[in-house]
This record gives structure tokens, sequence and C-alpha cells, in this order.
């Protein structure tokens, strides 16, 4: 039943591709076409169930109220009378006999047509199928009306037009064929024959059944079956050879009787449409390859929130797979936690939509903190952009950028504060020498007196003390450069960690990898740092609990940490103190920053500062109430661990000539006091230049110095270590000592490589500046 009335609306549709095609190529009839082609447009079948004698109407449909111009609720209270009055007094008495004889079970044709009196009066042509059926357990008809009265108008002005509709046929863009129940084409337009390359000798009469390309066979056959049919791709003519990509639609032609006369074709040639489509489908893959080979993380979802489409690196930036996050709102779930984060980044994002669809164009991007499926949390920049139906989400991975941006911003704190503690430890340094340097002398010049003798101690304690000061704002300052060696670092890590938990009553545990590297590091700055971050846990933990030291193996692909790739040594410091609070997490490695009311702020700004000059990194994990994690990443080597192998030693008595220079005159004043002390006759510059004029006028005189004592650095002059190669231009035999604050310059650690043969390290002592003096005035020098 339900098919049949499938056929009527395909007949329906090829009546209005024939309208369509005469709109298309007919002036003289365009106006009046259209009208009826809107008027098709605006069909709606009506559908009533009848019962009984006489008929009553039981279910009524929108199409049948529209058709008839009466509401539904009129039609199923009508009484048979008004019902009869409804169809034209011509075709009434066919109707009711038809419906009668349907009730009882005779043969009734399937398919009529008959008009109707509407309620306006006018007089509507209508084509009905009707059937059997049981309602509600009683013999009831199923009708379906549909409204031809255009279709009649149509068919009485294409009687009126054979001529014009000939031309109208023959001038059709598409290929249009008619054939029979046997197959046989009885008419065809010209752009068929065209399509085909081929004659109308040949195509007219021509048999179907005799198709050479049976890919078309059960497209040309449906329609002798009451269907539709379709077919699209290539086809070989038979009549001409001819190849063409096409597109072919059948249906059923009836007679007026209602019986099928067999079928109605149209062909378009879709070479073009295909080549198009090809194209696109290729754009797509091309436009996908792009997407999964981009750098950035994409998601492509509907208004519905389904992810049509998400790259590869989607899947790298949150670990999720796809089955894991198939809807955005999945998404957001899994990275985002936190429900009130969640709700604030929805918000922006709703908002960010709203205004790219306003203004059609992409917004200022979002940063937002995400997290991962492994618990890591990651910067993540968003931008949002709306394209028709479907929004595309770009995510950049911008973690190591802003740790870089931090770090940079970190380093610049350093190097201001460099830049004055270079300064300050130079000239506090040249105090705490004469100060030092006095306390000897006086140490030597208290004979019997106990109490002066400890109070002096512990001046020259307390001086030492301050030396340890200045030691730290060195390592701000450029003097504070790392001297790197290859370093075994667990027993450097066993025995800081020992040293700073002595005395407490917290424990430490050790996770160290057997084969772990060794490292690339200045053995002291290092220790400095161990130092300062077991310090910290300790003075977290109340004195109580365990601090766990783990040192393994890490490769760094670049991605984890803002280093170059490469092999590092990974060491994390783990307490169990009370944790640091989120809002000054950012600022605990600013210099001067601390929370303790007897902290000096650098130590951990003395920790960064040396981390960073090894080229490593640190970084800190820690929340309020809960566990702090220091995590050092320094450079390995496969280097062998150096040893330290002692000299031999020669002594000296005293006795000589040596010269001085320092810029200080307090440093000059008291060395000259302490060298005195040990019967040394004493000379004293204040440059470098004059230190090699006074040396030159000694060599010429015949009284060469026995030693040189110089400043390693002069403001504004000539140091030391310019001035030593001039010195052994002028003696190749000279010999010199290094002096300066700055122990952890180059020229301090590896003084014997810039000409020095020895060091000394402001303050010094009376009994330090009489061993190295001895240690260099016993020494074989050759020229």
């Amino acid at each position: 039943m339900f098919g049949t009335s499938k056929n009527l609306q395909r007949e329906i549709d090829d009546l209005r591709d024939q309208v369509r095609i005469l709109s298309a190529e007919n002036e003289n009839l365009k106006g009046n076409v259209d009208w009826l082609m809107e008027v098709l447009n605006q069909n709606i079948l009506g559908y009533v169930i009848a019962q009984g004698t006489p008929p009553r109407i039981l279910y009524a449909n929108k199409g049948i109220s529209l058709i008839s111009g009466y509401s539904i609720m009129e039609i199923l209270n009508a009484e048979s009378h008004v019902l009869e009055n409804l169809i034209h007094p011509e075709d009434r008495k066919m109707f009711l006999e038809r419906y009668f004889a349907r009730l009882k079970g005779d043969t009734v044709p399937l398919m009529y047509e008959m008009r109707l009196i509407s309620r306006d009066g006018t007089i509507k042509w209508l084509q009905i199928m009707a059937d059997n059926i049981s309602f509600k357990g009683q013999p009831s008809v199923l009708a379906s009306f549909v409204d031809i009265t255009v279709r009649k108008a149509v068919e009485d002005a294409l009687r009126q037009s054979e001529e014009q509709h000939r031309l109208l046929f023959h001038q059709s863009p598409v290929g249009i064929f008619y054939y029979d129940r046997d197959f046989i084409i009885t008419h065809c337009n010209d752009r068929f024959v065209e399509m085909l390359k081929s004659t109308r000798e040949k195509l007219t009469n021509f048999d179907l059944k005799s198709i050479v390309d049976r890919r078309i066979e059960r497209c040309i056959q449906a329609p002798l079956s009451g269907e539709e049919g379709l077919y699209e791709g290539p086809y070989i003519s038979t009549t001409s050879g001819a190849t063409i990509i096409m597109s072919m639609k059948t249906e059923t032609r009836y007679d007026e009787q209602g019986e099928i006369a067999g079928g109605a074709g149209i062909i378009e040639d879709i070479t073009a449409r295909k080549a198009a489509e090809d194209a696109l489908i290729e754009s797509e893959k091309r436009f996908r390859e792009l997407m999964e080979k981009s750098p950035l993380a994409m998601v492509v979802f509907d208004n519905n929130g389904d992810i049509i489409f998400r790259n590869r690196r989607v899947i790298d930036l949150f670990g999720y797979t796809e089955d894991e996050i198939p809807t955005i709102e999945i998404c957001w779930q899994k990275v985002f936690p936190d429900e009130e984060q969640r709700e604030t980044v929805k918000r922006g994002v709703a908002v960010a939509l709203e205004k790219a669809v306003k203004d059609g164009k992409e917004v200022k991007p979002h940063e937002w903190k995400v997290t991962c499926k492994n618990g890591y949390v990651r910067d993540v920049e968003f931008r949002i952009l709306p394209v028709g139906i479907y929004r595309f989400v770009i995510m950049n991975d911008v973690t190591r950028q802003r740790k870089t941006e931090d770090e940079i911003l970190k380093a610049k704190k350093i190097e201001s504060v460099g830049i004055l503690a270079g300064g300050i430890a130079h000239d506090f340094n040249n105090i705490l020498t004469a100060i030092v340097g006095n306390i000897s002398l006086a140490k030597h010049n208290v004979d019997g007196n106990d109490r002066a003798m400890e109070i002096l101690t512990m001046a020259e304690r307390a001086s030492f003390r301050a030396k340890d000061l200045t030691q730290q704002l060195l390592t701000f300052s450029r003097g504070g450069a790392p001297v790197k060696k290859a370093t075994s670092i667990e027993g450097l890590l066993r025995d800081t960690v020992s040293f700073v938990l002595s005395g407490s009553n917290i424990k430490s545990e050790f996770v160290i990898d057997a084969d772990l590297r060794n490292a690339d590091i200045d053995e002291g700055q290092i220790s400095q740092v161990i130092h300062n971050l077991v310090l910290n846990a300790r003075q977290s933990m109340l004195n109580e609990g365990i601090v766990r030291i783990e040192a393994e193996n890490f490769y760094n692909d670049g991605d984890t940490i803002p280093l170059i790739k490469g092999n590092y040594l990974r060491i994390a410091i783990k307490d169990q103190g009370m944790g640091i609070n989120e809002h000054i997490l950012p600022n605990i490695f600013d210099p001067f920053f601390t929370t303790r009311e007897k902290g000096s702020g650098l130590g951990l700004s003395v920790t960064y500062s040396i981390v960073k000059r090894h080229g490593g990194y640190i970084d800190v994990e820690s929340q309020a109430g809960k566990e702090t994690v220091f995590t050092v990443y320094l450079p390995a080597t496969s280097s062998m661990a150096e040893m330290t192998v002692s000299e031999e030693r020669n002594t000296n008595n005293g006795g000589g000539r040596i010269l001085v220079m320092d810029d200080d005159a307090m440093v000059l004043d008291v060395c000259r006091k302490m060298l005195r002390h040990l019967s040394y006759r004493v000379s004293t510059a204040v440059s470098g230049d004059e230190a090699i004029e006074k040396y030159r006028s000694a060599l010429e005189s015949g009284e060469p110095f026995d030693c040189v004592i110089m400043d390693l650095t002069i403001p504004g002059g000539m140091g030391g270590e310019k001035a030593i190669q001039k010195l052994k231009e002028l003696d190749p035999r000279v010999r010199a000592i290094v002096s300066s604050g700055y122990s952890n310059d180059p020229v301090m650690s590896k003084y014997l490589d810039y000409g020095f043969l020895g060091v000394a390290t402001k303050p010094f002592r009376l009994e330090d500046l009489e061993s190295v003096i001895s240690r260099v005035l016993g020494m074989t020098v050759n020229s």
C-alpha cells in the first residue's frame, strides 16, 4: 500500500522535473510554470480512514485538511451526507460504488481520479489510492489523496503545446529517454544522443536488454517493478563505445488506466562534478594530513559537542585515547578535573565562541592549565575558531615556553643582584682581609693574656662566618662561575646530607641508581646546593621525619624540562614538612625572599644561581600542608671522576723581597704589617701598571723581588690576570701569588694554568699568608 503511494510521489517528482525543464527553456510559459511549480511544492498527501455504511471518517490528517479547507475535527464530526456533498456530483456515484465494493472485498481499481469541492467552492482534482484495512477490528478503507489539480492544468497546457514540449524536450540540459514494457526505447532527446556520442537512428527502438555494460541493468529494470532506479558511475555506450561518468535516475510510467506502461530515465553527465568531488576528497585528505603533521593539537567538534576530528598531537598532549574522550564535554571533565576551574574555562570558551561568531574571526587566545592523564599539569594556549557548524580548537603546549620565560625572569633578578653582590663582596672581602689580618697580628702580640687571645679568636671566627656570607653573594656575581670537573655525585650526596642532618632526629633515605652517571660539576658549589635544599627540608620538618633523596639517570627529550636534549642526572629531595603556599611558590627563588624570621633569603636564590650556571634546571612541587619536592637536573658526563692528588711542598722560613699589588689601602697596610712580621721586605703597588714598573726597576737594579702577591681584580685598572702575563714577559721565572675574594673564579681554582704558583683567598690570616709564600718560594721554577 505505502509502496504504491511512493510511486505516486515519484510520478509527481517526474512531473516536477518536466515542469522544471519547461521553466528553464520556455520563456513564454515561464511565469505560469513557476506558479505551478510553487503550488506543486506545497502539496501534502492527505490520508483518511473510512468505515461503515454510510461511510464515516475515523481518521484524517493535516494533508486532507489543507486540500479540502475543512479542519480535521470538522471532517471527523461530519455526517455522511455532508461528506458526500464534498465530492463533485459527477464523481459521487463512482466514489460510493467503489467504496462499498471495496468493503465487500470486490476487485476495485487501486487508483483513480475524482473531483472534490473545497470549502471555498474551488473544484480540485484528486488522485486517490485506496485499499482495504482492518481498523479497530472492523473492515475499513484507507485512502490517500493527492491534489493533482496543478498536474491536470499542466497536462492541459502540455497537450496544447505539443510543439513547444518537443522543443523543450530536445533542448533539455539532461538526457531524457522513454522505454516501454519490452525495454524498447520509444523516445529520447537530443542531449541523450549527444551524451552517448551516438545517433538517433541507433538509439530509437534500441533494445535495452542488449546493453553490453550491465552495470545499469538494475536501474533500467526497477521501474517495471514499480520502483525507482538509481545509478551513478561510469558507463560504456553499446552503440558508440564511448565512456562517460553519469548519474541515471529511472521512474515508472503509467498509462491512463494506472497500469505500468514502461519507464522514463534521466541521465546527467557528472564527469565535471566527479572531478570536483575527487578534488574535494583529495583536499580533505591533504587537510587531514596537514592536521596530523601539525605540531599543534587540534580538535574539531560540532554543535552537539561530538568530536568530528582530532589529530595525533591531542593524544600526545593529554595522554587520552579517542575512546576515552569521545565528546568535548568529557574532554573538559578529563583535562579540567577541578569543577570550579572547569566552569570558568567553559564560560571563557562560550564567550570566545560568541564573539568569534559575531565578529566572524578568531578571537584572542586563552591560556589555561590542563591536567594530563599521567597527572602532569601543562600550560596550554587555546585558540577557538568557528567554521560553519563546526568549532575548531587549536591547542599549543606553552609549558616549556612559560618555564623558559620564568627562567629568564629569575635570571634577570639574579643578574641585577649579581651586579650589586659582586661589588659588595669585593669590598667586603677587602675589609675582612684587613680585620682578619690585624686580628692575626694581634694574636701574636698578646703573650700570656689568655682572655685577650680568647676574644681575638672569637672575633676571627666571626670574621670567617662573615666570609661565608660573601661567598653566597659571590654566587650571584660573574666571579661565581663554576670550575667544573667530572664528579661522582653519590658520595657528595651522602656526605652533605649526613652533615646537614647531624644532631637532628630527621632520618635520610637514599634511592640511587646503581649505574648513576658522573656529573660535570663544581663539587664545592653543588655541595652548597645540596646543603641548602636539605637544610630547607630540615627546617620545614620540625626536627622529625624522613628526607628522601633520589638520584637517577634522566634523558631530556626537550619537552619535559626547558633544557637542550641530552643526558642529565635527576636529583630529587623530598621532605615531610609543612609545604609551601601556592601563592608564594613562584617567589621562593627570588633573592632575599624568605618566610623565616631569621632567614637571609639567599639560600634558595644561591641554589638557583648555581644550578643555572651549571647548565641545569631546578623545579619545585609543593602545596600547603603537604610534602615539598625540589628536583635538580644536572648535565651528565661519560668522563671518569677526577682524583685529587696532594703536592709535595717545600718550606721557607722568611727573608726576601715581596711586592704586593692591591687597590685597597687597608689590604696593603695589613699585608705590609704581616709580611714584615714574617721578616720580609715589602713594596706595594695600587695597580697592575705600577706593579710591572716596580718589578722592572727591581730587575734592572739587581735586586729582584722574590715573590709578587697580586689582587685578581682592580676596578678600572689592570688586575692580576693581565699583569702576570706582562711580568712573565719581563721575567719568565717570576713567582706570583694571586689573591682575591672571588674564590670560585677559574683563575683562583686553576691558578697554575694562568701563570701563578700560589693562591691566597681573602680574607686570609697571618698563618695562611706565611704558608702560601713559604710553599711558593720553595718551589723550583723553570724558565
